[in-house]
């Protein structure tokens, strides 16, 4: 009788933290936003395990600065979800979505974004070494509009 007991917290525990998890996301997608930006590629581009297709695309940090999503600007439909990792702001720089080129497939490792410094870095995105090794030519910067900005 205790192990079905056990068994039976364990399950209410996991459904828990299955409600808990889709309220935050629910709450973030509705919630206000810090950084609201607009993105277009030319070629389909891996990101993570997510493939987007060429198009144009909005980018969103999430109001507490913690989780940037990807949406198709055409169909709304969420693609990406990061977390954002906010770094060192360059006031003048621009945004910026990194890819690299490895033959015909392109992948992003990097995002910058005009104000708010390199929020998105892939754990198996490209050593400073390899940039260089790689040249300009295997590496693209796409653009990155400001929408939309916070001063939160």
């Amino acid at each position: 009788m205790k192990a079905g007991t056990t068994g039976a917290k364990s399950r209410l525990m996991a459904l828990l933290g299955v409600v808990l998890a889709a309220c935050f996301l629910a709450a973030t997608a509705q919630g206000d936003t810090l950084y609201r930006g607009k993105f277009t590629l030319a070629n389909q581009v891996q990101w993570g395990k997510a493939t987007l297709p060429a198009g144009n695309y909005v980018l969103t940090i999430d109001s507490a600065g913690q989780l940037m999503t990807i949406q198709n600007a055409d169909n709304g439909a969420t693609l990406v979800r990061e977390f954002a990792r906010i770094g060192d702001a360059d006031p003048n720089g621009d945004g910026k979505l990194r890819v690299a080129v490895r033959g015909h497939q392109r992948t992003v490792y990097s995002v910058e974004l005009a104000g708010m410094g390199e929020v998105f870095h892939t754990k198996g995105g490209l050593t400073r070494a390899e940039k260089e090794a790689a040249g300009s030519e295997n590496l693209q910067a796409i653009p990155i509009t400001v929408a939309e900005k916070s001063d939160k």
